[in-house]
């Protein structure tokens, strides 16, 4: 099968309401999406990354509730 990547960390900053997000890659690069519904629509939530961490700017505080995956290729 493929190999996943997998979430290391996750860290929201009380003060501003950034999220971090951490992980062990399989792919060159990576993208993490983001919708507000499991059913989406899934929207990009960071440039396309070769390296963590991705940060969601004010995500913690900005949305009642959000849900995300991380696209790699």
């Amino acid at each position: 099968g493929s190999a996943q990547a997998r979430c290391v960390g996750l860290t929201v900053d009380l003060a501003t309401g950034d999220v971090s997000f951490a992980w062990e890659k399989a792919g060159r690069v990576c993208q993490l999406e983001k919708a507000t519904s499991l059913l989406g629509p899934w929207t990009p939530a960071s440039p396309v990354l070769t390296v963590p961490p991705i940060l969601d700017p004010g995500a913690g505080s900005n949305a009642p509730q959000s849900f995300y995956r991380l696209r790699q290729w």
